[in-house]
């Protein structure tokens, strides 16, 4: 498996970890969050499929709680049956990977920027490389087709055991339409890591497609 640098030429090895450096190096990260990912946001931009609203901080703080994007159904679900866990003290390092493509960019940057760099590391394989989202083009036997999806799984997993896999202890793969509460899976992991320390044995998680 391989990937291209983003002037096309191949050889390109992706930096897990340099989404959290492009957060970082716009302030601190305590102070003016969303204007660094805004403003991080807005290089990035890409027209798509789900339009080109520009987020402000008028759709997400002045409207009553489900009257924004996330809308009645989904403010219920936040608020009554989702609750985030506390910090977790030397917990796996995790590597988050999704798989999309250039017409999606809009969702893999959101995705990154809402809840990517709380990984320990963040990759996207796409059909471009942007290194500092960790967005990268990875090349795969077929078409780039939901019907070829499985080419393009088997090409991430390749890579990321080509590079990656003594950098991290557990690695989570999906789609560009999903949300991931990074630290209620450090939680999970932790406890799966307590219970699984002495049988060393390597661990598959989640369920197999039909």
């Amino acid at each position: 498996a391989g990937s291209r640098f983003p002037n096309g030429s191949f050889g390109y090895i992706a930096d897990p970890r340099a989404l959290k450096r492009t957060i970082n190096s716009q302030g601190n990260i305590s102070q003016n969050y969303f204007d660094r990912i805004t403003r991080v946001s807005a290089r990035y931009r890409i027209g798509s499929l789900y339009g080109d609203t520009i987020l402000t901080p008028d759709h997400v703080c002045n409207l009553a709680p489900g009257r924004s994007f996330e809308g009645e159904s989904g403010f219920k679900l936040l608020s009554e049956k989702v609750s985030v866990s506390n910090q977790v003290k030397d917990s796996p390092r995790i590597l988050c990977m999704m798989y999309t493509y250039r017409k999606m960019r809009d969702l893999a940057r959101l995705q990154a920027l809402t809840w990517g760099h709380e990984c320990d590391g963040f990759l996207a394989f796409s059909t471009e490389t942007i290194p500092e989202l960790g967005i990268l083009e990875i090349l795969h036997a077929g078409e780039e087709s939901y019907q070829n999806m499985w080419q393009k799984v088997r090409s991430i997993w390749a890579y990321v055991h080509d590079h990656y896999l003594n950098d991290f202890d557990y690695f989570h793969l999906g789609g560009d339409d999903l949300y991931l509460v990074v630290e209620n899976m450090r939680r999970f992991l932790k406890k799966i890591d307590t219970e699984n320390k002495e049988k060393q044995e390597a661990l598959f998680l989640g369920s197999w497609a039909k």
